[in-house]
């Protein structure tokens, strides 16, 4: 039987909207639809996936028949990330300046954003992307140098409420 866990990169213990998230990032970010030319049979198997991890009667019924170990934290992400090179805008919660930043990579959860000027740890931001607006608290941030005149500050940002829209953002980061 195939561990449809591991088909869906996600843990055994993500709950739905996860699931949803993790589905929809593969089959149509990866391309993973035939109509956008994929592997049909790799697709039917992401839907038979879906299928049954989204339902809890048949998930459970799965659940007891591999005995879905919750694999360590440290082992797996909690959902996909999608990597991008998208510029977006950001504000501040105390500000109404817009300042501009790179879009690393973005998931159901969270986002990972590159900028010029340092993002404070525990900062409440908005994020614009396209016509969407995200809120979210900044967990940590960092700073390297990928050469010896550059800085770049990096910050990850867990949204307030899950981000299931990546895929109507998908054509900003085609154009990118």
């Amino acid at each position: 039987m195939p561990n449809y866990y591991e088909i869906l990169k996600v843990g055994s213990d993500a709950d739905f909207e996860m699931i949803k998230a993790a589905y929809r990032t593969l089959m149509f970010r990866n391309r993973c639809h035939p109509d956008l030319g994929g592997d049909k049979e790799y697709a039917q198997l992401l839907g038979e996936a879906y299928q049954i991890l989204s339902d809890p009667k048949s998930r459970q019924k799965y659940n007891e028949t591999i005995g879905a170990p919750v694999p360590a934290p440290d082992q797996r992400r909690r959902v996909v990330r999608i990597e991008t090179n998208l510029m977006i805008a950001y504000r501040k919660s105390e500000s109404n300046e817009v300042l501009p930043a790179r879009l690393a990579d973005i998931s159901y959860l969270g986002c990972r954003l590159q900028s010029q000027g340092m993002i404070p740890k525990d900062e409440m931001i908005t994020i614009e992307i396209g016509e969407h607006t995200i809120q979210g608290w900044v967990r940590w941030n960092r700073m390297f140098h990928p050469n010896n005149f550059t800085r770049i500050y990096e910050a990850g940002v867990e949204f307030l409420k899950g981000f299931d829209d990546i895929d109507k953002i998908l054509p900003l980061m085609d154009e990118s």
